[in-house]
């Protein structure tokens, strides 16, 4: 699939899961999943997406597992923009950078799978990692 993810994806309310991981799509992650409210799983990995994380992926309280490693996306790696429900998250692979937050760890107090390998991220490891008791996998 090539292009860029459609905006109308917004209309399958009742949507639990999205794989859209190994294809072409370019662009930015669009607004429209914002209003799937039943979205437990999420993956975009493998495209050429750019651009930065919405925030609006943080408004997704279903949302258990987001998958957005392999693609272009850069800027700062926000925990504003990760809810603590998120039990595994894969940014690895993108052209995120600058220090990872003091306090990330505080907020992700339920993760289990965490990669984010293969970025520009400087600095040390949080010390918030202590709070990470259910962490299982961690790639830096």
């Amino acid at each position: 699939m090539t292009g860029e993810i459609p905006t109308n994806l917004s209309s399958c309310s009742d949507l639990a899961v999205l794989s859209l991981r190994g294809n072409h799509f370019i662009g930015k992650i669009p607004i429209g999943i914002s209003s799937l409210h039943n979205l437990q799983w999420l993956s975009i990995t493998n495209n050429n997406l750019t651009g930065r994380i919405p925030s609006f992926i943080g408004n997704l309280s279903s949302l258990t597992t987001l998958g957005m490693g392999t693609n272009h996306l850069r800027g700062k790696y926000s925990t504003r923009n990760v809810r603590p429900q998120k039990l595994d998250k894969n940014a690895a692979l993108n052209d995120f950078n600058g220090s990872l937050p003091l306090n990330m760890f505080n907020t992700l107090s339920n993760l289990q799978q965490f990669y984010i390998e293969e970025n520009q991220f400087s600095g040390t490891i949080p010390v918030s990692i202590a709070n990470a008791s259910t962490l299982q996998k961690l790639d830096l």
